[in-house]
């Protein structure tokens, strides 16, 4: 071998030890590296307040159609949304129109009411928005805007003072500027349609509010709020929750092993495969982040990083973080259907399990099955169903019997009340010669589902007669004022849908106030969205000022409450659910008052026994404070109890 090629082959071996100690030292470094490592709150994260969850008592979470259902597409005058429906937690939707064309995709979280019609349900005009207290909005939300959009896509918020919307003039609704979905850097372009936890402070939204209409601070409550998702027709929208409390913040640190490239943060709910990003902001050499989680639902989450603005994730914790579910309560004792029950007094329940509950039905074909009473009314310009109730015995005095009450199922994809899904209740007088004054009320909007609905007849509104009928010259419109009582006809729609309606009516309730004659026991009885086991403690008080909740605190009469455990037995295939007492001690016997046996069941219930010896004789509601160790909420009865002198 000639020197020039030994010379060659030295070099090129020298190479080859040079790369190979090289790739030793790269492999060694790789090898050598930590991956990231995370560390999450262990113990749950309490829920912040939220709106819907604390005075609706109904969180919208999109588990129930009903948390968006009331006056979508405009109650079905018109397209908005099409193809709308609630599945797996989620609520799904296409926008019909764009934002030009105005019918752009829109749905109403809080609804204020059908103007003309009974304000009943979990409405804006019964439970208006506090303002100042709550204006942070977090909607989490998926939005599929098309690629060749003229501009970026945007959603707007509206809110309204009333339930006559934009036609009382503009100082009684406003909105948002459209607010962009994506920010103009999101990578790649255009961006992909990520699911997003949208946050806006009502008070200063990001791009401004729309001047010519009145701004969030303009007035004290508002009682309608509606999200448009998008300005494009035809475009695909998810939504998983939407919140909205009180901008207060509720941080919690995450913390990872340093490194630069990550600056996003993502949370995916247990059990789906759903990234929502959270934040944008993150610092990933610093290996740690303030998290405010008071837009949050509650439940389980898993945390992703990512150095993309459109994809998670580079790295993903298998620890999950927990926001707890605050306590809600929802009263069955006292509510408007606990009371003494008209039909239930006379020895039959209005509970349509035989026919001799109604006299007759007609304009409707009508049949009962499995308990409840099956409607089929065809559509026309002349439908008028009636359903004439039993009533063997008059009611003397109409001032006695203070809430109808009645649970029905109304079919369709949407409610449409202009369509003829509303109700009416007549009232028949008798009057001198054997004639009779026949009293027709408002409409009483429907809902599609089954749905419990509660009118108090001592309103001014929901108790005078819209139309009067028969001998009725020189007498009161009002129901306290209708005195003595004969008869009673439910009118189950106005159908002119143009399809035929079906209704199942399963039962109706004519209450009585809650009374209970001083030093007799009271049975308080509570539904939570839990199960007692979780609760920690629950305190119990009346009060005549529903602004002071806590004026007193009811005295028990057994030494522990009475918590039911549900516990599930077969029977016939069904799972039926039944209650065990955890523990009673008793006391010192008291009088045990009247207990209605035949009312609509509650979940994870929870009983309290009042000793109302030391009570002053009067009107109060009771209010509950649950506490599951991490929240604490209280919730008060809707319908009071009266403590009569004995």
């Amino acid at each position: 071998m000639s020197k020039k090629n030994i010379n060659m082959s030295i070099k090129g071996i020298a190479k080859l030890i040079v790369i190979s100690v090289c790739m030793i030292m790269l492999f060694s470094q790789v090898g050598a590296q930590e991956p990231v490592k995370f560390a999450v709150p262990q113990a749950p994260i309490p829920e912040s307040p939220d709106f819907a969850t604390l005075i609706l008592r109904d969180p919208w979470d999109m588990t129930q159609f009903t948390d968006i259902s009331q006056y979508l597409n405009e109650s079905g005058q018109r397209e908005i949304i099409k193809n709308p429906r609630v599945e797996n937690g989620l609520f799904l939707g296409t926008s019909a129109g764009t934002i030009a064309e105005g019918n752009n995709g829109n749905f109403y979280p809080l609804f204020p009411g059908y103007e003309t019609t009974m304000l009943i349900g979990k409405v804006g005009h019964r439970y208006p928005i506090d303002a100042n207290l709550y204006h942070c909005l977090y909607i989490a939300m998926q939005v599929n805007s098309p690629a060749d959009g003229t501009s970026p896509d945007r959603f707007r918020v509206f809110w309204f003072a009333d339930e006559r919307f934009n036609t009382a003039g503009s100082e009684f609704y406003g909105s948002t500027v459209p607010i962009r979905i994506f920010e103009p850097e999101a990578d790649p372009a255009p961006v992909t349609n990520i699911w997003k936890l949208h946050k806006i402070d009502l008070k200063n939204p990001p791009e401004g509010f729309d001047t010519r209409l009145a701004t969030w601070n303009d007035k004290p409550f508002w009682q309608g709020l509606r999200i448009d998702p998008t300005i494009y027709a035809d475009t695909d929208f998810s939504v998983d929750w939407v919140r909205l409390t009180n901008c207060q913040a509720n941080t919690h640190t995450i913390t990872w092993t340093p490194d630069s490239s990550l600056s996003n943060l993502w949370l995916r709910p247990e059990k789906t495969n759903r990234y929502i990003r959270i934040a944008t902001d993150v610092d990933g050499q610093s290996g740690s982040y303030r998290l405010d989680v008071q837009g949050l639902a509650p439940g389980k989450y898993y945390v992703g990083l990512s150095q993309s603005l459109s994809d998670c994730c580079i790295v993903e914790n298998s620890q999950s973080i927990v926001i707890n579910q605050t306590p809600v309560a929802d009263f069955a004792r006292p509510s408007f259907y606990s009371g003494e029950d008209y039909a239930t007094s006379t020895g039959n329940a209005w509970d349509f399990r035989d026919p001799a509950d109604t006299l007759k039905v007609v304009g409707a074909q009508a049949s009962y099955q499995n308990g409840v009473l099956d409607l089929v009314t065809q559509s026309s310009r002349n439908a008028d169903p009636k359903i004439f109730l039993n009533t063997p015995l008059q009611i003397p005095d109409s001032r006695q019997y203070r809430y109808l009450n009645f649970r029905l199922y109304t079919a369709g994809p949407w409610q449409n009340v202009p369509d003829g899904m509303i109700l009416r209740w007549i009232w028949v007088q008798p009057v001198d010669r054997g004639d009779e004054c026949f009293r027709v009320s408002h409409d009483i909007p429907l809902n599609v589902g089954w749905q419990i609905y509660s009118i108090d007849l001592s309103d001014p509104f929901n108790g005078i007669a819209e139309e009067v009928a028969g001998s009725c010259n020189g007498l009161n419109l009002h129901w306290l004022e209708s005195s003595p009582l004969s008869r009673f006809r439910l009118d189950p729609n106005e159908n002119i849908l143009g399809i035929p309606l079906h209704q199942q009516l399963d039962w109706v309730r004519l209450t009585k106030l809650e009374q209970v004659t001083q030093g007799t026991e009271f049975t308080i009885r509570i539904g939570l969205n839990k199960i007692p086991s979780e609760i920690a403690s629950a305190l119990f008080y009346y009060t005549n000022d529903l602004s002071n909740p806590t004026q007193h605190i009811v005295k028990e009469s057994i030494k522990t409450s009475n918590v039911l455990n549900p516990e599930r037995i077969q029977s016939s295939g069904e799972e039926i659910l039944t209650s065990v007492f955890q523990q009673t001690v008793t006391l010192p016997m008291v009088m045990k008052d009247y207990i209605p046996l035949d009312l609509p069941g509650v979940a994870n219930e929870l009983t309290y026994n009042w000793d109302t010896s030391a009570v002053n004789p009067g009107e109060y509601f009771v209010c509950a404070q649950v506490n599951d160790t991490y929240n604490e909420a209280i919730y008060c009865s809707e319908a009071p109890v009266i403590i009569i002198a004995p």
